[in-house]
């Protein structure tokens, strides 16, 4: 689909209403999904990262608490 699309937009014999149908085609069935799928995997990746994150730093929270528990006492 993305060379017949090409060979179309390069062409010497194609209008340009040929070229922008060839052009939105390509972006519609190959360029939208595939960012839709980028979009999903990047949220996904962010999600496991942040929570791992929030864990280590509720550790952390935990640790400077009891020791200033310990150091009042």
């Amino acid at each position: 689909m993305l060379s017949d699309a090409l060979m179309t937009i390069i062409s010497n014999n194609s209008t340009t209403k040929m070229s922008n149908l060839a052009i939105r085609r390509v972006i519609r069935k190959s360029v939208l999904p595939l960012m839709d799928i980028a979009l999903t995997l990047t949220r996904m990746s962010a999600n496991m990262v942040g929570q791992i994150a929030g864990r280590n730093n509720d550790h952390k929270r935990e640790v400077v608490s009891s020791k200033k528990i310990i150091t009042s006492s």
